[in-house]
């Protein structure tokens, strides 16, 4: 089954701040996330769900954006899944602490 769209929410919500303003816009991945067309993933895996059979899939920009983390940082499948979290009512990743710009094993999972 197709991934699902995460709902738009408020972004004039009083009580929180937003993710933007609490990321370092400059940090090499957050640059890299801004040049990537994240469609043209969605376009195509898209044609590799089920319309109807099977659990909703997870978000193809977390899936492409893991995988990315785990290739260029030579990480395992654990390693990855313990430094993150998905919200799975928004199918956002919450956390991803300790990616540096070096990588490997050392640099992950301790506090950025």
């Amino acid at each position: 089954m197709r991934p699902r769209r995460p709902k738009a929410t408020p972004s004039e919500d009083l009580f929180r701040a937003r993710l933007s303003n609490q990321l370092d816009l400059k940090h090499p991945l957050i640059r890299l996330a801004g040049l990537i067309v994240w469609e043209s993933f969605e376009t195509e895996f898209g044609a590799l769900y089920h319309e109807t059979l099977g659990r909703p899939g997870k978000p193809t920009r977390l899936m492409v954006g893991l995988s990315y983390l785990k290739h260029s940082y030579s990480l395992s499948d654990v390693t990855v899944a313990s430094v993150t979290r998905c919200d799975e009512g928004r199918g956002q990743t919450k956390s991803l602490r300790g990616v540096s710009q070096r990588g490997g094993a050392a640099n992950v999972g301790s506090e950025a």
